[in-house]
């Protein structure tokens, strides 16, 4: 479950109906039964707000639970979709990005990017915020 579409259906990433057990895709489950397969790619995460902005965090290796600071490549990647087009958030960033979260003008999301050896080992997943329209964190 991964959360609602503006007209109240639930958001879910599941591989049910995919050839490969492994392909997470999203869909949109409304009260009635009837399912959507949105067309957004394989997820794990995504938020969408009424204007249409979905921001995406791909699957990774892992659950989130397991993969603590895990800088490897197949962490979690963060994508934001304005007006058609696909953007890639914190291009550089080795740890996993994940359950993105729209919060008015920002992008919160999950992510034990401050996690650093040996001199910050104590530090866990941590809820990040994306303002998207300055496009930094905090």
């Amino acid at each position: 479950m991964l959360g609602w579409t503006a007209d109240g259906r639930v958001l879910a990433a599941t591989h049910a109906g995919e050839a490969k057990l492994r392909h997470l895709v999203v869909k949109a489950v409304a009260l009635d039964g009837t399912v959507e397969r949105l067309d957004l790619g394989p997820a794990s995460g995504v938020a969408i707000t009424g204007d249409g902005t979905v921001a995406l965090s791909t699957p990774g290796s892992r659950p989130p639970a397991q993969w603590k600071r895990y800088p490897g490549g197949t962490a979690s990647r963060l994508w934001l979709r304005r007006s058609g087009s696909w953007e890639q958030l914190l291009v550089d960033e080795p740890a996993g990005l994940v359950d993105p979260m729209r919060l008015g003008d920002r992008l919160a999301f999950v992510s034990d990017r401050a996690a650093r050896f040996p001199d910050r080992a104590e530090e866990q997943a941590n809820l990040w915020l994306w303002d998207t329209r300055s496009r930094s964190t905090r």
